[in-house]
C-alpha cells in the first residue's frame, strides 16, 4: 500500500478482505491466563467459574464470537457464534447445556431420519434432536463433574463445527427441511460477489479441461494432475470461503487424495475429477448464496484441543 501513498500523495484507504479459513491454533497469552483459571476453578468445584473462564478464553475480541451474562448468581448464559450458527445455552447447578438450531421442518422423511440417526452415531459428545417447536437442532449437555474444560472445549467445538457444516448441506439434500440463519452472517458486495464467481467459473473449466485433456504424460505422472486439480479446489477455499455444499465438495476432495490409501493415483484422479464436476454444477444463484462472512470461534480443520502456544489471537489466514 505505500505505493499507492506515494502515487497518491496522501494516505489511501486500504480495503479488507479476509482470506482462509479461522484458525483459533494460536492464542494471545492473556487468553490463556483465563484457561488455566478454568482448570483450577473446575479442579476446586467453583463450576460457574470454571466456565466463564472457558468462555472468556474462547472470546476473540476482534471477532466478537462469544457473549455470555449472569441473570442470577447461580446461572450463566451464553452465544457463540460459528459460521451461520449461533450456538445458545446456559450453565446452572445441574450442569452446561448448549443448542443449534439447525433447519426448519414439519416432518422428517425416512431418508432423513437415517441420515441423522446414522450421522448421530459418528459424533461423540452432541446430537440431533427436535426441539418443542419442531425444529431440527443439535444438542450438548454434561454435569459439572464430568464437565472439566477439555470436555467443554472438544464438545462445544463438535456441536458448533458439525451443526455450522451440515446445515446447508442437510437443507439442500432434504426438501422438509428449511434453512434457519441464527448467526451473524456479513454479506458481501455484488461486485465481490461477480469477482468471485467469475474466478469459480474459469479456475473449474481450465481444471476440467485439463483433465479432459490429458494424454500419455498424465498417465505417467499422475502426480501432476493431482497437483493441477487439488490446487484448483484449495485455492478456491482459500480465496472464495464457500460454504454449504461446495465447501463439503472440497472437503471430500481432501479425504479422497490424502486419505484413501486403496486407490491408485489414477483412480484418485478419476475421483477427484467426478467431485469437481459435481462441484461445478452448482448454479451462479446457489454458488452466490454460499459466498458471505461470518464470526468464527472454532477451526473447521483442527483436530487439536487448545493449544497453549503464546501469540497472536485465532485469525484467517491472511487479509488486506
Amino acid at each position: 500500500m505505500k505505493f499507492f501513498r506515494n502515487l497518491l500523495g496522501q494516505e489511501a484507504a486500504e480495503p479488507c478482505y479476509a482470506f482462509g479459513r479461522f484458525s483459533d491454533v494460536y492464542q494471545a497469552e492473556e487468553r490463556l491466563i483465563h484457561w488455566e483459571r478454568a482448570i483450577e476453578a473446575h479442579d476446586k468445584k467453583n463450576y460457574l467459574s470454571s466456565i466463564k473462564h472457558f468462555l472468556t478464553y474462547l472470546t476473540d475480541e476482534h471477532e466478537g464470537n462469544v457473549s455470555f451474562e449472569e441473570p442470577s448468581h447461580d446461572k450463566l448464559r451464553f452465544k457463540v457464534y460459528q459460521g451461520s450458527k449461533c450456538i445458545e445455552g446456559f450453565a446452572n447447578q445441574d450442569g452446561f447445556f448448549a443448542e443449534a438450531v439447525i433447519a426448519r421442518c414439519e416432518s422428517l422423511s425416512l431418508g432423513a431420519m437415517r441420515t441423522l440417526l446414522e450421522e448421530n452415531y459418528e459424533l461423540r459428545y452432541s446430537a440431533y434432536a427436535l426441539d418443542s417447536d419442531n425444529k431440527l437442532t443439535m444438542v450438548m449437555h454434561t454435569d459439572h463433574q464430568d464437565g472439566s474444560p477439555y470436555k467443554l472445549y472438544y464438545g462445544l467445538k463438535e456441536l458448533a463445527t458439525q451443526a455450522d457444516k451440515r446445515d446447508d448441506v442437510l437443507v439442500n439434500t432434504f426438501a422438509e427441511l428449511s434453512p434457519v440463519f441464527n448467526g451473524n452472517i456479513q454479506h458481501l458486495g455484488e461486485r465481490e460477489k461477480r469477482i468471485k464467481l467469475n474466478y469459480f467459473r474459469n479456475s473449474m473449466s481450465r481444471a476440467l479441461d485439463i483433465y479432459r485433456q490429458a494424454g500419455v504424460s498424465f498417465e505417467k505422472y499422475p502426480g501432476m494432475l493431482s497437483y493441477i486439480m487439488l490446487s484448483t479446489a484449495f485455492m478456491i477455499d482459500y480465496l472464495l470461503k464457500p460454504e454449504g455444499k461446495t465447501m463439503d465438495h472440497i472437503e471430500k476432495i481432501f479425504a479422497t487424495f490424502f486419505h484413501i490409501n486403496t486407490l491408485t493415483p489414477q483412480r484418485k484422479n478419476a475421483a477427484i475429477y467426478h467431485e469437481l464436476m459435481a462441484m461445478s454444477d452448482v448454479t451462479d444463484d446457489a454458488l452466490l448464496e454460499e459466498l458471505y462472512d461470518t464470526k468464527h470461534t472454532f477451526w473447521q480443520a483442527g483436530g487439536g484441543g487448545p493449544h497453549q502456544i503464546a501469540g497472536s489471537s485465532g485469525t484467517r489466514a491472511g487479509t488486506f
